[in-house]
């Protein structure tokens, strides 16, 4: 495990429960089209909610290409119909260079990576969702 957060998920099987309380109370009473994890990260918000079958569709958003190619191992690993998309989410469209922290102990300064930026609209454009009940 190469993070905090994976550590924590593994060591103690939860991560932001706090969060995760509040949207299954306003998750689990209502129909959603679609819910969209954006910075689904390795997609724990994503594979957590996708038990409830009340939500139609979920569509994780990840611009690191590291994590998301470790969402998309979970989403397979679990076996799991889940949309993916490796890109930012943002106002504008385009290509723009971001920092992340560096994962090792030796430097403490970013790594940068350049990413695509997309509008939410184009999502809707591209999965034909006419509402979004919920972004994360």
């Amino acid at each position: 495990m190469k993070n905090s957060i994976e550590r924590k998920i593994f060591l103690e099987s939860s991560y932001e429960d706090d969060k995760i309380s509040f949207l299954s109370k306003s998750i689990k009473d209502s129909d959603f089209d679609c819910f969209i994890d954006i910075g689904a990260y390795i997609g724990y918000y994503s594979l957590y909610f996708y038990k409830y079958k009340n939500i139609k569709k979920i569509i994780s958003i990840e611009p690191n290409k590291d994590s998301f190619t470790n969402l998309l191992k979970n989403i397979y690993l679990n076996k799991f119909d889940i949309s993916t998309f490796n890109f930012a989410c943002s106002n504008t469209n385009g290509l723009k260079k971001y920092g992340f922290p560096t994962l090792t102990k030796k430097v403490d300064l970013p790594y940068w990576m350049k990413m695509t930026l997309n509008t939410k609209n184009t999502i809707m454009i591209i999965k034909k969702i006419e509402t979004i009940e919920y972004l994360k």
